[in-house]
């Protein structure tokens, strides 16, 4: 069994928005700006009462990645994006448990993050550049030394412009805080493996809701 399924699959959901920004952003150098903006606050949103209100308390923001978690779960044949997709979300939960055993990264992270929300305004617009390269620097400073760096395909032409890094460093910060979410709601590895169908169960139940 599942404790608190519909939290698991929430941050989960979260987590699997982040990757799919991840694969936008290398492929095109864009992304939905929507789904950036509500992945991007998830970040500062370090104390929160339920982990809806980590995603603007609202399921239709994590509308994106409830897509997402669905067909990776009903993938019947591997294609080039399922594949990346898999393993953009299984390089952040790396990332996440070296970050969570790394009790000095963790402080650093913490007081970096904190600096940044009492500087920061409460709506957080995708075009701040400013604020994406805070967070894009706080990777480069405390999640690139923790080793198990993730590989992102796409053009090189693309992935070359200091933008679109700035923005693929700030989204798999974002979705290492889902991941982290994830793990302190009771999500594991091993639940996607013997849970499979519960969780598909629980996606579906949470789309038909928000349409």
């Amino acid at each position: 069994m599942i404790k608190n399924i519909h939290s698991v699959t929430l941050s989960l959901a979260g987590l699997c928005q982040s990757a799919y920004l991840v694969y936008q952003l290398s492929q095109t150098g864009n992304c939905d700006d929507e789904a950036f903006k509500v992945n991007i606050e998830s970040i500062l949103n370090m104390n929160p009462k339920t982990v809806l209100s980590v995603y603007g308390n609202d399921e239709k923001k994590l509308n994106l990645g409830l897509n997402t978690l669905l067909n990776i779960l009903n993938i019947t044949n591997s294609t080039s994006i399922s594949f990346y997709l898999i393993k953009y979300i299984f390089g952040i939960m790396v990332l996440e448990r070296k970050l969570t055993k790394n009790k000095i990264a963790l402080k650093n992270l913490s007081y970096r993050l904190e600096i940044i929300k009492k500087n920061t305004v409460r709506n957080i617009e995708t075009n701040d550049i400013n604020l994406i390269n805070d967070f894009s620097e706080i990777y480069l400073d405390i999640i690139s030394t923790l080793g198990s760096r993730i590989k992102i395909v796409g053009a090189s032409a693309i992935l070359k412009k200091i933008e679109v890094q700035s923005k693929l460093r700030s989204i798999l910060l974002a979705g290492i805080r889902s991941a982290v979410l994830w793990r302190q709601v009771g999500g594991n590895r091993l639940q996607l493996i013997f849970f499979r169908n519960r969780f598909n169960t629980e996606v579906k139940r949470i789309l038909v809701n928000i349409k």
